[in-house]
């Protein structure tokens, strides 16, 4: 899992030794072989006590005993503030390969052979959060420039870079709706909107008033806009489907799924050129509707209790729809006719998506798995197992898919081998959506716990994070998604 674990009772003493005289070879041959039996103690326990147990072996007694006189000679003749804490043992079960400060001096960041990452609190002393998820030794971590609120660059031996997000500093930028939070959803403008369980739909706006439309009498079940970022379509428990101006939230129409009586509604999707809506309900049917005048244009069958998930391609003329069953289902719509059902989910399916080019559907289900579908054929192109738990949210952008999942991970994916190439930890524990901004350079996160969070993608925090962090270039991948440029770029 990669998320970020909060600890308490542990202390850097070591390491800060290390870091303030980081030419010393010795200081940091003793710093790090300290460390490296922390694991035998597992607790916070002051060096004196630790050279008093007869536990201890003699070899580590003998090391702590130097860097106590190494901390007696910084603070006597380097006058460095050594206080108490500096007397407290602690670490990782292995050595130390890196350490990096925050830009405010706040935060101390040390990676691992044991796998793992520290963050340590400097105003106490003690370890904040522990990251974990990578799958080898660690060796390179760095903090951006930001001293409110840092991100954090770790690489390591599994080849891997992960950028972390959590409450170091304030945490990332939030929008507090006061509500668990159904779905968020961008604009090809850049305009957010954001559904919640009480009903309402938000509509943000940089230049005046964010529009609250209290568009269903129950919870929010999905969003969607149009191409061109005009309209948006939201669903509701309240069986009906509500499509609004962006820009007034004046409510243009509104459609009831069901057929001799309401049926609550899963799923929305609009089409790309803002001309179909469609709905997905627990009666197991997928609607499509005229956006023009509210008539249903389509009635499609899935034989299954629910559908969680419906997705217009980018033409508008394929639909796809994900189920409780774990049956997915590929419709030319028009006709009626199913192309595909795709039955390689063994749990209910959260999520389908669509690449850009229409040629391939991504599917993700309750046991973190996702499918990657060659829609030429039908055929199965990848499997994933992405998270360790649920995956609440798929989308595509470029080359990349995004996944978010209650592993309280956001994953990135190259659509054409499967292979990660990104892993942001951090994201909220009961996350429900997910949607990426237009330009690619902001992912936002939709919690159950009312806050929507907004990670930056495209920084030049971002490159003074990844600058020093990583020991290989970036891909070539990784610096155009990124808009990377310098020395951590590989030559094209």
């Amino acid at each position: 899992m990669r998320h970020l674990l909060p600890l308490s009772g542990w202390v850097a003493a070591p390491f800060l030794i290390t870091a303030f005289l980081a030419g010393c070879s010795e200081l940091r041959f003793y710093g790090q072989a300290a460390a490296g039996q922390a694991g035998i103690l597992l607790a916070r326990r002051p060096i004196a006590a630790v050279q008093d147990d007869p536990a201890t072996p003699p070899e580590l007694r003998t090391r702590l005993a130097a860097l106590e006189a190494l901390r007696e000679f910084a603070g006597r003749e380097l006058l460095l503030p050594v206080g108490s804490a500096y007397r407290d043992f602690a670490g990782h079960s292995a050595g130390i390969s890196q350490i990096a400060f925050s830009a405010g001096g706040r935060w101390m960041a040390t990676a691992s052979y044991d796998w793992q990452v520290r963050v340590w609190d400097m105003a106490s002393g003690r370890s904040a959060y522990t990251l974990t998820g990578h799958q080898g030794a660690v060796y390179g971590v760095a903090f951006s420039g930001d001293p409110i609120a840092p991100l954090l660059a770790t690489s390591g031996r599994d080849g891997t870079l992960r950028l972390w997000y959590g409450d170091l500093a304030g945490g990332v930028a939030g929008y507090d709706l006061q509500s668990p939070v159904a779905g968020v959803s961008f604009s090809s403008t850049g305009q957010a909107a954001y559904g919640l369980k009480d009903g309402r739909v938000v509509l943000d706006s940089s230049e005046a008033e964010d529009i609250v439309l209290p568009a269903h009498t129950r919870g929010v079940t999905g969003l969607a806009f149009d191409e061109r970022g005009d309209r948006l379509v939201s669903a509701g428990a309240d069986a009906q489907a509500v499509l609004i101006d962006a820009a007034t939230g004046a409510v243009l129409l509104t459609v009831t799924h069901g057929d001799d009586f309401p049926v609550e509604i899963e799923a929305v999707d609009l089409s790309a050129d803002g001309r179909w809506i469609a709905t997905g309900g627990r009666d197991g049917v997928v609607r499509v509707w005229d956006a023009g005048n509210g008539a249903a244009a389509a009635r499609l069958e899935t034989a299954e209790r629910r559908v969680n998930a419906v997705a217009f391609n980018p033409d508008g003329q394929r639909l796809a729809a994900g189920t409780v069953s774990g049956s997915v289902f590929v419709w030319e719509w028009a006709t009626g006719q199913t192309l595909y059902k795709l039955e390689e989910h063994f749990s209910s399916v959260n999520d389908v998506a669509f690449s850009l080019d229409g040629a391939r559907l991504a599917t993700a289900d309750d046991d973190g798995l996702i499918l990657l579908w060659d829609l030429e054929t039908g055929e199965l192109a990848f499997e994933i197992q992405a998270h360790s738990g649920q995956v609440y949210g798929l989308e595509f952008t470029g080359a990349a898919l995004v996944s978010v999942g209650s592993d309280r991970a956001v994953k990135f994916w190259e659509v054409s081998t499967g292979e990660e190439t990104l892993t942001i930890g951090g994201a909220p524990a009961a996350g429900s959506a997910l949607s990426l901004s237009p330009d690619g350079r902001t992912l936002a996160v939709a919690g159950g716990d009312g806050v929507v969070r907004f990670y930056p993608l495209d920084s030049g925090d971002l490159a003074e994070a990844v600058d020093g962090a990583i020991h290989r270039p970036l891909t070539e991948a990784e610096c155009e998604r990124f808009r990377l440029a310098g020395a951590i770029c590989a030559e094209p």
